[in-house]
């Protein structure tokens, strides 16, 4: 991610559900990017206000007045700025600006909301930018879900038995054990119950979230499916194939260190990765060129 935030040129797409930290991703991002040998220039809505963030000179439009990035994009791209961070692209004319302006030597930041990386391509395209051109453009997709955090204070190793999902998650088959949430079993009828409630997390077994990240890197299989000329339905399935033979599992690359880590565990991340799903829009038919 430091690396693609870092780059010389192109296109990157942070994107988050609703309410899975997206400020947060960018601002942290950003923290860690090379700012200070390279000009770096932002563009947000004044009704959306943003964390500042250090050397970044900002520039803004106002959507109460009827604005759009595009009031502003055609003088900032007039300074020259290498880095440019643009929060909540909302129009047509901004997306087919900035596209074009990668072939200038630049790399462009744009903040989206969607589940993962595969809908974040797809919702852009829904808004009718040109799969062409958005296809050169675009370099990598980083998208961030928020899982919980077991608790240090309650939680428990057990054994893992199933040899599919030792195998899966690379835990050590001599000693296959993980961290689980702990629950509280009933006593039998009859018995005294001395369980103590963790006060720690108020017995929930969990304290916290933790990001877990989807990152998918473009390469030349997965811009010519981006750019081919079929509907968006088609075109999601295409993507998250390819994704899928070039070892790109989604979240689940980064859950798994989570969960052998014992930082969250596997009920936790089937339960996001379920919630995922749920969440993928349904894609519309792109606008007639």
């Amino acid at each position: 991610m430091r690396r693609l935030i870092n780059a010389d040129k192109g296109l990157v797409l942070l994107a988050t559900a609703p309410h899975q930290g997206l400020k947060t991703l960018t601002t942290v991002m950003f923290n860690t990017a090379d700012r200070f040998t390279r000009d770096f220039s932002g563009v947000e809505d004044v009704q959306k206000p943003y964390e500042v963030i250090e050397n970044i000179t900002t520039t803004k439009y106002d959507s109460a007045k009827g604005e759009t990035p595009m009031k502003v994009l055609p003088d900032v791209f007039f300074k020259e700025p290498k880095v440019l961070l643009i929060r909540d692209m909302v129009d047509l004319e901004s997306w087919k600006l900035c596209c074009e302006e990668v072939n200038n030597d630049r790399l462009i930041i744009t903040t989206v909301r969607s589940a993962d990386a595969v809908s974040a391509i797809i919702n852009v395209l829904s808004q009718g930018v040109d799969a062409t051109l958005f296809a050169n453009a675009i370099t990598s997709v980083i998208t961030q879900r928020l899982v919980r955090r077991l608790c240090e204070d309650c939680k428990e190793e057990v054994e893992v038995t199933n040899p599919q999902i030792i195998q899966a998650f690379k835990l050590d088959p001599k000693h296959p054990k993980w961290f689980v949430k702990h629950i509280h079993e009933p006593v039998a009828e009859g018995e005294r119950d001395y369980y103590v409630p963790c006060t720690d997390c108020r017995d929930i077994g969990y304290k916290g979230r933790v990001a877990v990240f989807d990152v998918l890197e473009i390469n030349d299989e997965i811009r010519q499916i981006i750019a081919a000329d079929v509907d968006l339905a088609s075109k999601e399935a295409a993507l998250r194939k390819k994704a899928a033979e070039s070892g790109q599992e989604g979240y689940w690359v980064d859950g798994k260190r989570l969960v052998r880590e014992g930082v969250t565990d596997y009920d936790e991340m089937r339960r996001v990765m379920a919630e995922n799903q749920t969440r993928r829009p349904t894609p519309q038919k792109r606008p007639a060129s």
